[in-house]
């Protein structure tokens, strides 16, 4: 049997919950329907309140060899077991309230005393989490004709829904605004890309530059589709985002065109004329090149990278063949570009897809419809402008956290692999020895919390994350101690010291440049468990005293007023 974890997450003060005096024993009464979470109105239940008693349990799965008829019993017992145990003086226990999986594996609800000891001897429970904030997301659905945007934006059950119905009705797919911010709101996405263009699914209104050719554009034209995944109002998935297009006549770029196209992007920076952070969408490569040959556009875009901070997003190709570190593709080589690979609808890699250590993460480009045809399309070119109209959405929030008005490519990569991204499938080198993950994007993951200092004390493993950064990093209690003095006492040089010596964590590997900066630390995070209960009670003691924020049980999070 697994161990449990114990560790509990939340950062709001305990609440009493008061409802009668039922002291004398009640009748048995028929046990109500279980409820979906979705049917429940999480504040009668926890909501923002946290309750002794209230948790969330999970049940062991087939590969525990606990089948779903015992799992059934198990909550019918622990049902049965709440109706004989109703309330504890003047507090009730209303038992399960809410399931949170079809077939059953979890439920949530507020148990007596004794039913919370019968869940934990049950030999059916993988874990119980007592004391669980749930939180119930709003989800605004909207029609998309592209079922990337519905893979990214939804839960894998509800996308499941809606590919059930789409065998029926083709195209009703829908994306969740929700997870989309601002959708790409006063950013701009730079498309280069070729065989032609028309404005098919960009409204009018809209900031839209387009310098070209004046070759007649079709639905079908590479550019066309590209541009519409990115930020089509009804394809897309930043459909507010401002767009700017550069095509060529023919279906790949001279070096020349390239450059020229880059030159007039740096030019429309510099005159301001551009809204926003850049995303620069190259659904496109020019194969192996020797770094003489390129020196040239490798110059501007380098520029346009470290001087003027665009994020460039590049398809991975389409040969099926492994990119190694050591490849020669342009731009796919170039430091600071993402590359993206090609999923279909159950996150497996495309066979035609490029993969291998170059390629940073991947994204649905597979049988994509065509917006004002009747075809469908597959490629890396169309899993890219998914990524580019993604990053654009993290982008626009830039209002509301501005982690975003300066993050660089480099960490935004870091982050989609950390915090927006889940394992789909393996890639397998030739010539690698072990294995690779396909990581597809999602905005289905926690928000990162960029100005938190968070600090994990499990068992006799001390874990440090600092503000902007993606990963918990190992490390000793004797310098999570000094860190926690540097910040009650006010020594912000200290602070950084202790941070950018690494504070004896290893790989410190997800803030580029060690941005680790006193201004950037806003609030200070404590999760443990309760072997380590003394000891983070008294750091977070130390922290409550710079903060308003009343401590939790088992997690604290303060905002500190330095």
């Amino acid at each position: 049997m697994p161990e449990q974890d114990t560790t509990v997450r939340h950062s709001v003060p305990l609440a009493n919950r008061v409802g009668k005096d039922n002291t004398k024993p009640q009748p048995s009464k028929p046990l109500p329907a279980l409820k979906s979470i979705d049917q429940v109105e999480l504040n009668t239940l926890q909501g923002v309140k946290v309750l002794d008693g209230a948790g969330i349990v999970q049940l062991k799965d087939d590969s525990y060899r606990v089948s779903q008829a015992a799992r059934d019993a198990h909550i019918e017992k622990i049902r049965n077991l709440s109706q004989e145990n109703p309330s504890l003086g003047s507090i009730n226990f209303p038992g399960i309230e809410a399931t949170l999986d079809n077939p059953v594996s979890m439920y949530v609800g507020y148990f007596h005393p004794k039913v919370v000891e019968a869940i934990n001897a049950s030999p059916e429970l993988l874990c119980f989490t007592p004391n669980i904030v749930v939180e119930k997301y709003d989800i605004t659905e909207e029609p998309c004709s592209n079922w990337g945007a519905s893979k990214v934006t939804l839960s894998d059950d509800r996308f499941n829904e809606i590919q059930i119905l789409n065998e029926n009705k083709p195209n009703s797919w829908v994306r969740d605004t929700s997870v989309m911010g601002k959708k790409g709101e006063n950013v701009t996405i730079c498309i280069v890309d070729g065989e032609g263009y028309v404005k098919n699914d960009i409204e009018a209104d809209r900031p839209f530059t387009v310098n070209a050719s004046k070759k007649a554009g079709k639905a079908e034209d590479h550019c066309t589709i590209v541009t519409n995944i990115a930020c089509g109002q009804n394809h897309g998935i930043a459909p507010k985002a401002s767009v700017k297009i550069h095509y060529f006549v023919g279906t790949m770029p001279t070096q020349g065109f390239v450059t020229c196209a880059l030159s007039g992007l740096q030019l429309a920076i510099q005159n301001n004329k551009l809204p926003g952070r850049i995303v620069l969408n190259m659904s496109w490569g020019l194969g192996d090149q020797e770094p003489g040959t390129v020196r040239t556009v490798s110059y501007i875009l380098q520029r346009l990278i470290k001087e003027y901070n665009i994020i460039p997003v590049a398809a991975a190709g389409n040969s099926g063949t492994c990119l190694y570190r050591t490849s020669k593709a342009w731009p796919q080589c170039e430091p600071g570009v993402i590359v993206v690979g090609n999923t279909d609808k159950k996150g497996k890699i495309n066979q035609q897809s490029c993969y291998g250590p170059l390629v940073d993460v991947y994204a649905p480009g597979t049988d994509i419809a065509v917006p004002g045809s009747n075809l469908i399309t597959s490629g890396t070119s169309f899993a890219a402008p998914l990524v580019s109209g993604f990053l654009a959405n993290l982008l626009s929030s830039e209002g509301q956290d501005s982690h975003f008005a300066t993050i660089t490519s480099e960490e935004l990569c870091k982050m989609l692999l950390e915090s927006f991204s889940v394992k789909t499938d393996q890639w397998k080198a030739p010539n690698l020895l072990f294995p690779g993950d396909v990581r597809t994007i999602t905005a289905r993951m926690p928000k990162p919390d960029f100005d938190a200092l968070t600090i994990t004390m499990i068992k006799s493993n001390y874990g440090i994350k600092p503000p902007r950064g993606t990963k918990t990093h190992k490390t000793s209690l004797d310098d999570l101690k000094k860190i926690a003095v540097s910040i009650k006492e006010n020594k912000p040089d200290e602070y950084e010291s202790l941070l950018n010596k690494r504070a004896g964590a290893e790989n410190w590997d997800d803030i580029p440049g060690l941005k680790n900066s006193w201004g950037e630390l806003k609030k200070f995070k404590c999760e443990y468990d309760d072997q380590n209960e003394a000891t983070a009670n008294d750091l977070i003691h130390q922290m409550a005293q710079l903060s308003l924020d009343a401590p939790g049980v088992f997690s604290w999070t303060g905002i500190l007023k330095h």
